[in-house]
């Protein structure tokens, strides 16, 4: 990748590569502190036209006018290299999108548009799903982070149904978003990731877009993080999982989630019948044929309102699990029952108890656990600040050393803990280490393995 480099200069370097035809020069990331004006952008924009190595233009930040974007919008009409393009500023808004996609929509190489923060609102999505509806290459959709709401999520969705990614992160998407959402789920079979983190879908959003994900045979992942979903919506969504046969991925962290959606989901990967009294109103509901086991590989719970009761059934359910390997429970109170649940889960693989405030008698439970067999299978454990002290850091690290004792594991972080602040804690880990050269104990920010 080509970058700018600092002092002010403009593109004329660039640009001259770009006339050469410079076959090192695929990826182009014009730096904040170039000059990047009218000039600039028509001497780029001329040298683009018959490039045909370069294949990502990356010249976000850089405040464009409604003329400047047309510029660039034109050199789109015409190239026939690029695959991925990033520009502008928040300043760019409606009116200069709608100059840039002109040429969107007369290119047949872009794979990805990434337009986050860019100052778009309702109108301007206008202009961009009549520019991406029905584009044969077009596959991957960015538009975090601007206000969009309910009304431009409405006008995009009928240009949604060739995508494979579309990133909605932060645009004020609402329950009635979730609803246009759902139903572009039902009618894609190409969409595979969907973000919709830090909107206020609420409980009605999430249980709005459970029926769309019910019949996806496409997606694979969804991220809810902080979308207020609660209770119910994740309670809905568990009634989806299962049928979802491609979604292997979902995070629903900072989402308001008690024990009872926790639950619900523990019931959807282990039997997704457990509990449920009229089937036959269940599909009814839902239109769908009846379900199996949900496939989830990796679930993100950070952040919720779960308690020991909700992790010792979630445990219990990935005994019976054959496919959820990499749980993230940080920030929730994990104790001694759920972490034996857990111990004896064969198929994870990684865990993440960060800032679970496990304390003495937590810690001790773990150190039971691997001396116990448990945790056999697992990979990676964070054990990143959860107020344990030096003994019972020191019982962790000394039965890591033990033979046999969870032999999968490779990277072990334990870093932000009181223990990890006495004299003698490195020569502890430098012990493990030694004793144990293939499993990568990180404890200081400079460690490979920092999680958190």
């Amino acid at each position: 990748m080509a970058w700018g480099a600092k002092g002010g200069r403009g593109v004329d370097d660039l640009v001259e590569r770009l006339i050469s035809g410079d076959p090192s020069l695929s990826s182009l990331h014009v730096f904040a502190s170039r000059k990047f004006g009218r000039e600039e952008v028509q001497k780029l924009c001329q040298a683009l036209r018959a490039n045909t190595t370069l294949k990502e233009l990356y010249a976000s930040g850089h405040h464009m006018t409604p003329q400047t974007a047309g510029m660039l919008g034109a050199m789109l009409a015409a190239n026939t290299s690029l695959v991925s393009i990033c520009l502008g500023d928040d300043a760019l808004g409606d009116a200069g999108v709608q100059e840039l996609v002109d040429g969107v929509k007369q290119n047949s190489t872009l794979q990805k548009l990434d337009l986050e923060n860019k100052g778009i609102s309702s109108k301007g999505v206008a202009s961009i799903a009549a520019a991406i509806q029905g584009h044969q290459s077009l596959q991957q959709l960015v538009l975090a982070h601007n206000h969009l709401s309910d009304e431009g999520v409405r006008l995009l969705q009928p240009a949604l149904a060739l995508l494979r990614r579309l990133d909605l992160r932060g645009c004020d998407i609402g329950s009635q978003g979730a609803q246009c959402l759902a139903t572009a789920l039902r009618e894609t079979d190409s969409l595979e990731v969907l973000l919709l983190d830090d909107n206020p879908l609420a409980e009605q959003g999430g249980s709005a877009l459970a029926a769309g994900v019910w019949h996806s045979q496409s997606l694979r992942e969804l991220h809810l993080c902080n979308t207020g979903i609660g209770d119910e919506g994740v309670s809905r969504l568990a009634l989806a999982l299962p049928h979802a046969s491609q979604l292997t991925h979902l995070d629903v962290s900072a989402c308001n989630i008690g024990d009872e959606g926790v639950s619900d989901l523990a019931d959807a990967i282990s039997d997704p019948f457990h509990g449920i009294a009229d089937k036959a109103l269940l599909n009814e509901e839902f239109h769908g044929a009846a379900p199996t086991s949900a496939r989830l590989h990796m679930l993100k719970l950070r952040d919720n309102k779960i308690s020991d009761h909700g992790v010792k059934e979630l445990g219990q359910a990935m005994q019976q699990s054959s496919s959820l390997q990499d749980l993230d429970l940080a920030g929730n109170r994990v104790g001694i029952q759920g972490l034996k649940c857990l111990s004896a889960a064969l198929v994870l693989q990684k865990l993440c108890l960060f800032n679970c405030k496990l304390g003495q008698e937590a810690s001790d439970t773990i150190v039971s656990c691997f001396q116990d067999k448990g945790f056999c299978n697992l990979q990676e454990l964070d054990l990143t600040g959860n107020e344990v002290e030096a003994p019972q850091m020191h019982s962790v690290l000394e039965a890591v050393q033990q033979q046999g004792v969870a032999p999968a594991l490779k990277v072990l972080i334990i870093g932000g803990n009181p223990a990890a602040q006495t004299d003698s804690f490195s020569e502890l880990v430098a012990k493990a280490r030694a004793a144990r050269p293939t499993l990568d104990i990180a404890w200081q920010a400079t460690d490979p393995g920092q999680g958190g």
